[in-house]
């Protein structure tokens, strides 16, 4: 309600359309990295939108323009941080910096520059698929 892109766990529950609940509240908790009783809106609509039957090509690109935040069609470490940390329910840093550090190595290019492409993105989805976008299949549990 403030456009500052962070949300209550009431606005939360308002929008899942949810009675809050023990288990919403542990969900909430899951993106709640630093216990502010805030969590990031965009990188809980790129967690969800694992859960949907959109292809993997959608939810890529979804993924990229939600942290696409200066809209240049490039993405920074820190925004892809953001992603991965989104995909993965991540709360170990060390484990979201070491695979941001891996993709970033499989990205680097002649300028150096840091940033990362759509077609750079899609490139190391496909070379390391549960980067990314891990596999939340239930019948593999």
């Amino acid at each position: 309600s403030n456009k500052s892109g962070m949300i209550s766990y009431a606005e939360f529950c308002l929008i899942l359309q949810v009675d809050p609940s023990p288990q919403v509240q542990k969900l909430f908790s899951m993106y709640d990295y630093n216990s502010s009783d805030l969590i990031d809106a965009s990188e809980v609509l790129i967690a969800l939108a694992n859960f949907t039957g959109a292809g993997k090509e959608d939810k890529m690109k979804f993924a990229f323009l939600m942290f696409d935040e200066a809209g240049n069609g490039m993405i920074t470490k820190s925004e892809l941080i953001k992603i991965l940390k989104a995909n993965h329910m991540a709360r170990l840093d060390a484990e979201v910096a070491r695979k941001a550090e891996t993709i970033m190595a499989q990205t680097s290019h002649k300028e150096g520059d840091g940033l990362i492409s759509f077609d750079e993105f899609v490139i190391v989805s496909k070379k390391f698929p549960n980067i990314l976008f891990p596999s939340h299949d239930s019948s593999k549990r």
